[in-house]
């Protein structure tokens, strides 16, 4: 048989000039070229069949997004934007149905599914392995319309009219509008004012203190009104001795602004500390300091007003001053002087005590603020005696604030504190020559002999501190 066939072969070549095997290496090339050009040519027109479909997507789109944007426009006064410019943002969004060219040349297929979900691709190796060499025979192409497939474009099923999708333009909120300038947001303050007023009490509606009351039924109310025997604001029934220690605890943690605030404190305190900050509070509304000592001024004011004060109503009050020499001419017998001295804005009072039952001299220096900013000042004392201009005797101190009473700066020896028997050496023609100064604490530096912490009596309080010589 192997003869036979090589002698056929041998004898196709003579009448030819080929061999059979040639023909099918040359039939095989053939076919190889057949499929390359149709897959070139599935591919351009596959893109050209994605064109056109995305083009009559775009105006179907621009018309139904430029519809809905005019009846937007119609009943709404705040939105400014004109169809035009939507339009263009709108093209511009991410995930809009327009793509860069770039990437519908990486991939046709995605590109297609995303922009219509509705549309779906055959795959070309399925084709391509049902493809016959030649023309389709009628019956085969009758087939193919009728399935919805053209002649032009046999790689893609599209839906009959019915079920194709339409497109929807897109939200207002997708589109970007030209920003407007919107108002601040009131829910911090909203909630803010919740939380001040559940810490009002029920009863007077005040701030609470910081001892709340429950009634019966559990409703809390200030110890004002458990003093005054008043009923309970959202039950009537009688405020009973029970406390609210969980309320209590929140209350007095919580910082609240000074009730001076609308004088000028723009400080925040703790409920528990508000009531020693109103004693010193420099915005407090206060008696005249002349009141609680001598009992004779009934005068109330604020601090801003106390120099007018003196200088109307107290001339004698203001006639000491600083580094002035001055003259105690009563060491003997009870006296009190104090006066007024006003540095920039700060206000002090100067006390000079006789006390002939003690048989002691005292001399402190008050600050009409806080204790802090009492703190922040001290005061010096230079008792000496002309004929002996080697002897001299110096004490400084501390400021105290106005809110100590000065019965209690005494009785606590928290100040300069003298001796009668010892201030007799500094005696010429029955009186004692002295000076006294008022530095802020940066000024201030203390003699070699300091001694911290002491007691009156040459050894002070805090940062007093005497000297002899």
């Amino acid at each position: 048989m192997g003869a036979e066939s090589s002698k056929a072969e041998e004898k196709l070549r003579q009448s030819s000039g080929v061999t059979r095997s040639e023909v099918n290496k040359l039939l095989a090339q053939q076919k190889k070229d057949y499929e390359r050009k149709l897959r070139e040519l599935q591919i351009k027109n596959a893109n050209t069949n994605v064109s056109v479909a995305r083009e009559a997507s775009e105006r179907n789109l621009d018309r139904i997004i430029a519809q809905q944007i005019n009846e937007l426009v119609q009943h709404s006064n705040s939105l400014t934007v004109s169809p035009q410019s939507a339009l263009h943002t709108a093209h511009l969004l991410p995930g809009s149905h327009r793509q860069s060219p770039a990437n519908y040349g990486q991939s046709s297929s995605s590109t297609q599914s995303q922009l219509y979900p509705n549309l779906s691709a055959v795959n070309n190796a399925a084709c391509s392995t049902n493809l016959t060499y030649g023309q389709p025979s009628p019956q085969k192409m009758k087939e193919f319309t009728q399935s919805g497939i053209s002649q032009d474009h046999d790689f893609v099923i599209v839906n009959k009219d019915s079920q194709r999708f339409k497109p929807s333009a897109p939200s207002c909120s997708a589109v970007n509008r030209t920003p407007r300038k919107s108002k601040p947001s009131t829910s911090r303050s909203q909630s803010n004012n919740d939380e001040d007023e559940a810490l009002n009490c029920v009863t007077c509606k005040e701030k609470y203190g910081q001892k709340i009351f429950q009634c019966p039924r559990g409703h809390s109310s200030c110890e004002n009104c458990k003093l005054k025997s008043l009923t309970c604001g959202m039950c009537v029934n009688a405020i009973g001795d029970t406390r609210n220690i969980t309320l209590e605890a929140y209350v007095c943690e919580r910082k609240i602004p000074c009730p001076n605030a609308l004088d000028g404190c723009n400080l925040y305190i703790k409920v528990a500390d508000m009531d020693n900050h109103v004693k010193e509070c420099p915005f407090n509304e206060i008696l005249c300091p002349l009141h609680n000592i001598f009992g004779r001024c009934t005068w109330r004011g604020k601090i801003s007003q106390l120099a007018s004060h003196f200088n109307d109503v107290h001339p004698e009050n203001r006639q000491g001053h600083v580094d002035s020499e001055m003259v105690l001419i009563n060491i003997i017998d009870n006296n009190h002087i104090v006066y007024h001295i006003d540095i920039s804005c700060f206000n002090f009072l100067v006390h000079l005590k006789v006390d002939e039952v003690e048989r002691k001299i005292y001399m402190a220096v008050q600050l009409m603020g806080t204790k802090m900013s009492a703190a922040k000042w001290y005061y010096e004392l230079q008792m000496y005696n002309k004929r002996e201009p080697r002897k001299k005797f110096t004490y400084s101190d501390i400021c105290q604030s106005h809110a100590t009473p000065i019965k209690d700066i005494f009785a606590d020896s928290s100040c300069v504190v003298i001796p009668q028997s010892y201030a007799m050496n500094y005696v010429n023609d029955g009186s004692i020559t002295y000076k006294f100064y008022i530095k802020k604490d940066s000024e201030f530096n203390p003699p070699s002999n300091f001694r911290g912490r002491g007691r009156g009596r040459g050894r002070g309080r805090g940062r007093g501190a005497a000297t002899n010589s």
